[in-house]
């Protein structure tokens, strides 16, 4: 089950995010200032991150930022009611996956981007593991290789 931090200092919206995503079959944790979402990041791997942008102990691009020097792999999502193109645009320098505006009419835009993001890294994740593997098998460290050899013989 994939990990979702969640990082929005409403507690209502906070709320929302995390009911619609546990419904989703999310395992969500939440967190209301920069500091709380990075003491969770660090007692926990998340496989997503969503953050508002405007919080009131500094800016989700200071967890944004942070996020990729601890955890570069991890995509994050932020989401923001204050819709400039420098908001935008500081959002993707500093490595945001996507950004999603508030308010929403629904939240389709937003699951769509999380399971966008989600499939994504399992994606990658998967790349990942075969090239292991196949590196394995071709290097001669692998179970595989082994059993190939002793079929050879």
């Amino acid at each position: 089950m994939e990990e979702i931090l969640i990082l929005d200092d409403d507690p209502g919206f906070r709320k929302l995010l995390e009911t619609i995503l546990t419904g989703e079959g999310y395992h969500v944790t939440t967190s209301g200032t920069v500091a709380e979402a990075k003491r969770s990041c660090e007692r926990k791997q998340f496989h997503l991150i969503v953050s508002d942008l405007r919080l009131p102990d500094g800016e989700g691009l200071e967890l944004l930022r942070w996020s990729k020097e601890h955890s570069p792999e991890t995509p994050v999502i932020m989401i923001t009611g204050f819709v400039t193109q420098e908001n935008v645009m500081a959002c993707m320098r500093h490595g945001a996956d996507t950004c999603v505006f508030k308010p929403w009419s629904d939240m389709h835009e937003l699951e769509e981007a999380v399971a966008s993001c989600v499939a994504h890294t399992q994606n990658w994740k998967r790349k990942f593991h075969i090239r292991i593997s196949c590196s394995s098998f071709l290097t001669g460290n692998g179970k595989a290789f082994i059993i190939t050899q002793i079929l050879m013989e």
